[in-house]
C-alpha cells in the first residue's frame, strides 16, 4: 500500500496531473478543436474522475487529490507529453506495487478512451475514435506501460521474483539444516572423543590410586606389629584415664548438687506453692520442690510439719 508521502513534491504533482497529461496527449494528436469538442472532452474527464472507484490506496489518493487545478500546458507537443507519461510510469513502478501500477494504467487509459469517444459523439459516429486519437492512446499506453503486454510482463516478473525468493529461502533453509546437521555431528564426535579421553584419564588415575594404596598397605604391614602394641597400651591408658575422669566428675556432680541444695523445715499450714513463693520467689516452681523430695512426699498436697525439704537453687 503506497501513500503520497513516499513521493517527492515534484513526483506527486506529476501523478496528480496524470489525467491532464493524458488529455493533452489526445488533444495534441487530434489538433485544433472547437469549443464544443473541448467542453465534451472536459466533461468526459470530469465524469470519469467522479465515477471511478479506486481499488488501491495510491489511485484512491490520486483521484481524491483532483480539484480541477493542474500545471499541464495544453499546447505541449505529443513527444514531450509521452516523455512525461513515461516519467510518471517509471516513478510509480519504482515506488508502488504491481497492483497499483496496473490500476493506474487502467484508470488513465479508461479516462483516455472516454475523452476520445467524447470527441466524436455525433449522430453518425457515436463512440468512434479517430485514427490519430487511437494512435495517441496506443503510444500513451506504451509510455505508461499500461498495455496488456506490460501488465503480463510485470505479473511474470513478480511471479519470477516471488519464486526466486521462495527458492532462495528454501536454499537457505536447506543450507541451514545441513550446517546444523554437520554441527550436531561434529558436536557428537567431540563429545565422544571427550568421553573416551575422560575414561582413559579415569582408568589411569585409578591405576595410580591402586598402586599408591598397595605401597601404603606394604608400609603399614611393616609397622603393624609395633603400632598394634602401641595402640593396645594407649587404649588401656585411655580407658583408665576415662574411668578416673568419670569418677571425679560424678563426685564433683554429687558435691555440686549437695552444695546447691538448701533445706527447709515444714511448718504448720505450709504448702509446696507457698514454700516455692517464700524460698524461690515464684509459687509456680513448687513442682521442682516436689520432684526433688519425692523420697519423702508421695502426694504434693500432703506435707507434714517437721519435714526437711530440699530446695533447688533460686
Amino acid at each position: 500500500m503506497t501513500k503520497k508521502n513516499v513521493f517527492t513534491d515534484f513526483e506527486w504533482q506529476l501523478l496528480k496531473d496524470s489525467p491532464y497529461w493524458l488529455q493533452t496527449a489526445l488533444t495534441s494528436a487530434e489538433g485544433r478543436m472547437g469549443m464544443i469538442e473541448k467542453r465534451k472532452e472536459a466533461q468526459a474527464l470530469e465524469d470519469g474522475l467522479k465515477s471511478y472507484k479506486a481499488r488501491t490506496e495510491l489511485v484512491r489518493e490520486i483521484v481524491g487529490a483532483q480539484d480541477g487545478k493542474h500545471k499541464v500546458n495544453a499546447n505541449t507537443p505529443l513527444p514531450e507529453v509521452l516523455k512525461t507519461l513515461g516519467q510518471i510510469a517509471s516513478t510509480v513502478e519504482s515506488k508502488a506495487t504491481r497492483d497499483e501500477m496496473d490500476e493506474l494504467g487502467s484508470f488513465l487509459m479508461g479516462l483516455g478512451k472516454a475523452i476520445a469517444e467524447a470527441h466524436s459523439e455525433g449522430i453518425f459516429s457515436k463512440g468512434a475514435i479517430s485514427d490519430a486519437e487511437a494512435e495517441a492512446l496506443e503510444k500513451a499506453g506504451d509510455a505508461l506501460k499500461a498495455t496488456a503486454a506490460h501488465k503480463a510482463a510485470r505479473a511474470a516478473a513478480e511471479q519470477a521474483a516471488r519464486q526466486a525468493e521462495l527458492d532462495e529461502r528454501r536454499r537457505k533453509a536447506e543450507e541451514a539444516a545441513r550446517q546444523r546437521a554437520e554441527s550436531e555431528q561434529k558436536k557428537k564426535e567431540a563429545e565422544e572423543a571427550q568421553r573416551q579421553a575422560e575414561e582413559a584419564a579415569a582408568r589411569l588415575e585409578k591405576a595410580k590410586e591402586e598402586a599408591r594404596k598397595q605401597r601404603e598397605e606394604a608400609e603399614q604391614a611393616r609397622k603393624l606389629s609395633a603400632e598394634r602394641q602401641q595402640r593396645i597400651e594407649a587404649a588401656q591408658k585411655a580407658r583408665e584415664a576415662a574411668a578416673k575422669r568419670a569418677a571425679e566428675e560424678a563426685q564433683a556432680a554429687e558435691a555440686a548438687q549437695a552444695a546447691a541444695q538448701r533445706m527447709y523445715e515444714v511448718k504448720s499450714g505450709d504448702t509446696l506453692s507457698g514454700i516455692a513463693l517464700q524460698t524461690l520467689g515464684n509459687a509456680n516452681r513448687w513442682p521442682e520442690i516436689f520432684e526433688l523430695n519425692k523420697d519423702q512426699i508421695q502426694n504434693p498436697r500432703l506435707i507434714r510439719p517437721g519435714q526437711k525439704l530440699r530446695i533447688p537453687e533460686a
